[in-house]
């Protein structure tokens, strides 16, 4: 790392008190998350920046001109909470990583720089980035488009390329009821809170007998890295002779919900930029004289062809009694990395680090994606740089403290540099 920031390093104390006070908001919930957005309105009422908070979103204004830079963060997290605390060198809490505190660090790096923008700067705070992302819809149908922006949402480097995002719910349309003369009864089936992750439990009861298992949670876009507790509980029960309707709806997660690359569902592809499709079962739900449910997350590169996937998706679900809810799509991002835009951002990165950053293309998804490229570019950027492995959405989520100076120092460059393009362009 390059020589630190005195001014940003002098306000670290002072972040790592204001984040412990908002990772101990349940920012999963509509009231923790209310809660956290109050902070962030007495911060910006107090150092005299403009605030606006509207139903799914709020900003905050930074510098003065015609040009406008974005810098997306979202205050909303997974399931999951916990009591945050700092042991050591590291601040634990949901929200450690993903991204309460990058938005709070946001915040102390812009105000670092605001009287040396050329530009204006808002710092966009969204309420609903794990679920659908309506937030920045909203606020990009009522305010004007960042020419320019970034997402500080993850480790490190820059993220020029994301994979497309397809979140399926099916359910059965009529109730599930036992065949007759069967020895073994599905009664029920629980597994996963949240399609964005891999569930780490699972449960069901088998003419009254419970059956668990437990799995590894971890980020919908890298199944690989855990373990899915609903498949390994599905393929222990796929070798009893269960009722009809509950073996259909077991053997659905077993034999095909259980490959990761979606190959058992005919919808893998692959190419060189971001690399092969991938699987995650996130829900599944199934009770006896009620109706069953499945939730799948399917991450795909540039090369896939999202109605295609659906088409051959849905006919599998049909055959297992199982029909389309609903739908959420997220086509893929891709920014080229030769661009000025993104060589502007590695050499303020640098600045920082001391080192060039890498270029990643990645299966998760941030806002970037949702700006459209005919007004403006958007990529994130990697703010951890201390921390030793990214564990977004995972139990015991954690960031060391000195990458929340990181943070905020990378922000604080990539904004100076950003508005003095804008401001050049708008001349």
């Amino acid at each position: 790392m390059s020589r630190p920031d005195n001014k940003i390093q002098s306000m670290k104390k002072e972040m790592v008190e204001i984040a412990l006070e908002m990772l101990k908001n349940n920012n999963y919930t509509a009231t923790g998350i209310a809660a956290t957005i109050n902070i962030f309105k007495k911060l910006a009422e107090k150092d005299g920046f403009t605030f606006v908070d509207e139903e799914k979103y709020a900003f905050i204004e930074f510098g003065q001109g015609q040009g406008l830079v974005g810098v997306l963060n979202h205050i909303d997290v997974v399931d999951g909470w916990f009591p945050p605390y700092v042991k050591e060198s590291k601040l634990y809490g949901r929200g450690a990583i993903d991204n309460v505190v990058q938005a709070l660090a946001s915040y102390f790096g812009l105000k670092s720089v605001s009287n040396s923008l050329l530009c204006r700067v808002r710092l966009f705070l969204g309420k609903c980035e794990e679920t659908t992302m309506q937030d920045l819809e909203e606020y990009l149908q009522k305010y004007e488009c960042f020419h320019l922006s970034i997402s500080p949402d993850s480790d490190r480097g820059i993220i020029y390329a994301e994979k497309g995002n397809m979140t399926l719910e099916f359910e059965s349309l009529q109730s599930n009821e036992a065949s007759n003369g069967a020895k073994i009864v599905l009664e029920s089936f629980h597994s996963g809170t949240s399609v964005n992750m891999v569930p780490d439990h699972a449960i069901a009861y088998l003419t009254g007998v419970k059956v668990e298992t437990r799995g590894s949670s971890t980020h919908s876009s890298t199944p690989e890295l855990g373990e899915n507790a609903a498949v390994k509980l599905a393929t222990i029960l796929d070798t009893m002779q269960l009722d009809r309707n509950g073996s259909r709806f077991i053997s659905l997660i077993s034999q095909k919900l259980s490959d990761i690359s979606g190959k058992k569902l005919g919808i893998f592809s692959n190419e060189k930029v971001l690399g092969s499709t991938t699987l995650n079962l996130g829900r599944a739900k199934y009770v006896l004289g009620e109706k069953a449910e499945v939730a799948i997350n399917v991450r795909y590169p540039l090369n896939g062809n999202p109605h295609k996937m659906l088409e051959v998706i849905s006919k599998t679900m049909k055959h297992h009694g199982l029909f389309l809810k609903s739908i959420k799509h997220k086509s893929p991002h891709f920014v080229d990395p030769n661009h000025p835009f993104v060589k502007s951002l590695i050499g303020a990165i640098c600045q920082v680090t001391g080192e060039t950053p890498d270029l990643f293309a990645i299966g998760g998804g941030t806002y970037c994606r949702k700006i459209p490229q005919t007004k403006g570019l958007s990529v994130a950027v990697g703010v951890c740089y201390q921390t030793e492995s990214y564990n977004a959405h995972q139990q015991n989520e954690y960031i060391e403290i000195d990458d929340i100076a990181v943070c905020a120092e990378v922000v604080a460059k990539c904004a100076l540099e950003l508005a003095s393009i804008v401001n050049r362009d708008s001349i």
